[in-house]
């Protein structure tokens, strides 16, 4: 629970204000009784001579209105231009397959053989026929894409 003494506004009070509260406002009730008028005064024919010219300006409602019509074009064009954008972007061609990236994925992933077993149903299995490759085309493949450094090393 929080007392009002402890809550703080953002305002403050000038040192000495309240001692000295009392005499202050005595004498300006005084001051106000005895001064009537301010002491400040305007030339009698000030009002008359006085002339005011402002610039001729365009209509506001007119130029509000210009600007909704600007803002409604403006933003029409601007949705016909994304969507534009948006259905005539040209889309990414789909990747092809390699050999090669079926091999990594094989090599990288060590999947067993009776995963593979059980993809392939028994009439699939049965009428395998594996591919016969040449020795040399062996050493082709090895020369061309394996490095030879690190074979050695093994």
């Amino acid at each position: 629970m929080t007392l009002k003494s402890d809550i703080t506004s953002g305002f403050k009070v000038p040192k000495a204000y309240f001692e000295s509260f009392d005499t202050d406002f005595i004498l300006e009730q005084t001051l106000k009784q005895t001064v009537s008028e301010s002491g400040f005064k305007t030339p009698d024919t000030y009002f008359e001579k006085l002339e005011i010219r402002l610039p001729k300006t365009a209509n506001a409602r007119t130029l509000q209105q210009l600007n909704k019509k600007t803002t409604f074009y403006l933003s029409g064009i601007a949705a016909s231009l994304v969507l534009l954008l948006m259905f005539s972007w040209p889309s990414e061609t789909p990747q092809t397959l390699t050999a090669e990236a079926i091999e990594n994925y094989l090599l990288n992933e060590e999947i067993q053989s009776d995963e593979f077993a059980s993809l392939l149903t028994s009439d699939e299995l049965d009428n395998f026929n594996p591919i016969s490759i040449s020795s040399s085309e062996i050493e082709t493949y090895i020369f061309e894409n394996a490095a030879l450094e690190s074979l050695l090393i093994d």
